[in-house]
């Protein structure tokens, strides 16, 4: 079991036998069955100390077996799992922190923080606001923004100063790539713009996004897994997609992530656990404001839907009448991981407004369409039918190590292994 003064964790058989109801056996494609899955229940008591609470599974195996000669690798509680465009709320939460220390805010232009970075830029982007870049209603290009920019992130993906190429890569596209609308008029979901919300915290701050989400939101959280990039060993879940044949996907050959320049946009891989301290803090003002220092009006605002129903902390608004259709969602994917969460910061419909509760799924497979029944059924169950689960499952925690670094486990990458950006997520859990 892993513990501190706020937040419990343990693993849970009853969690870990629904994974494996949904879990490949080796011998179907990663795209009808997904190799390992694992899976969460985070419930917040939101009293004048709130605590968390947190019950996880796995099940399923880290590779498909290439041929029949090969065994099986099985999955473990604290296996880490590519979280994709799940990520982004990570970087909202770290934009809200620097905004209540007074370092940034809300309204500074692309202009104020960047002018000399990019003193070329075209006029209709010195304008947009960081609020703006965090709600996807700053203009900036959907998907990879262009070829040129695309295989330029490429090609610097393998000296590892990200900072600088976020740079390269940014007056790439802000000097020379026409803009997708009109900003705060048109939603347009894109990793770029939010790859430069965490090349303005750098600039302002002259530090890295790395370094920035360490000090000001890993480190306080207690969250010690997390790394850039795939996971480099074996012995963690590989990805399994399309453009591999959803056979699995080496991440030491090459091609396991996106490039790290976008890491502000999605390229992070933690356990579930630690991924679970970071959805508590996302459903309760008064964790946020306690362990992040975040206040309670800039919680409460970052959760206001712009245009889309998406809201500048990085969560969709799904009103569903399970949960008082006080809703929000986010899914998250490289193409060859898959991952969603659920929450409902009032609980479900039949509890008390002060309990919050969160479902999450993650799989090794970068089908989108695996996860909706795996979440659907536990949503349905309800929170307690999981949480009040205390028969820890056979691996237990006991591979839990507190003393896990937080790594930069990059990719280095050739450009013609080129893979698509994160995807956008659907909303379709009723």
């Amino acid at each position: 079991m892993s513990s501190n003064e706020w937040f419990t964790s343990s693993s849970s058989k009853k969690l870990s036998g629904h994974s494996n109801q949904y879990t490949n056996d080796g011998t179907a494609p990663a795209n009808t069955k997904s190799p390992a899955i694992a899976c969460g229940v985070v419930m917040v008591e939101n009293n004048d100390d709130p605590t968390v609470t947190m019950r996880h599974g796995s099940g399923g195996i880290r590779q498909l077996p290439v041929s029949s000669s090969v065994s099986v690798n099985p999955v473990t509680n604290n296996d880490k799992w590519h979280i994709g465009s799940d990520g982004k709320a990570m970087t909202a939460m770290l934009a809200a922190i620097l905004v209540d220390k007074d370092i940034i805010a809300f309204s500074s232009t692309v202009e104020d923080i960047c002018d000399n970075s990019f003193p070329n830029m075209k006029e209709c982007y010195k304008e947009v606001t960081l609020l703006s870049l965090l709600s996807h209603t700053g203009s900036i290009p959907p998907g990879a923004g262009s070829d040129e920019v695309w295989s330029l992130a490429w090609k610097l993906n393998t000296n590892f100063r990200t900072t600088e190429n976020r740079e390269v890569c940014l007056d790439k596209l802000l000097t020379t790539v026409e803009p997708c609308g009109t900003p705060n008029q048109q939603y347009a979901y894109s990793n770029w713009g939010y790859t430069l919300v965490g090349y303005m915290l750098e600039t302002i701050t002259s530090e890295s996004y790395e370094t920035l989400l360490t000090k000001y939101l890993l480190e306080p959280l207690g969250i010690k897994s997390l790394g850039f990039g795939m996971p480099q060993s074996k012995a963690e879940p590989w990805g399994h997609g399309e453009q591999s044949g959803w056979a699995p996907q080496d991440p030491s050959g090459g091609a396991g992530d996106n490039p790290l320049t976008i890491s502000p946009a999605g390229c992070m891989h933690m356990t579930i656990t630690d991924w679970g301290k970071f959805i508590a803090t996302s459903m309760s003002a008064k964790l946020a404001n306690k362990i992040l220092n975040v206040k309670p009006e800039t919680f409460q605002m970052l959760r206001q839907p712009v245009l889309d129903n998406y809201c500048p902390a990085a969560w969709i608004h799904a009103p569903r009448p399970w949960a008082n259709n006080d809703v929000f969602m986010h899914a998250g994917s490289n193409t060859l991981n898959y991952c969603v969460a659920w929450i409902a910061p009032n609980n479900m419909a039949s509890r008390s407004e002060n309990i919050g509760v969160a479902f999450l799924v993650c799989s090794n497979s970068g089908a989108s369409d695996l996860t909706d029944p795996i979440v659907s059924t536990m949503i349905e169950a309800g929170s307690d039918e999981w949480i009040n689960d205390q028969e820890m499952d056979e691996f237990g925690d006991s591979n839990y190590n507190d003393n896990n670094s937080i790594s930069n486990n990059s990719v280095i990458v050739d450009v013609a292994k080129t893979m698509d950006e994160p995807q956008d997520c659907i909303c379709t859990v009723s």
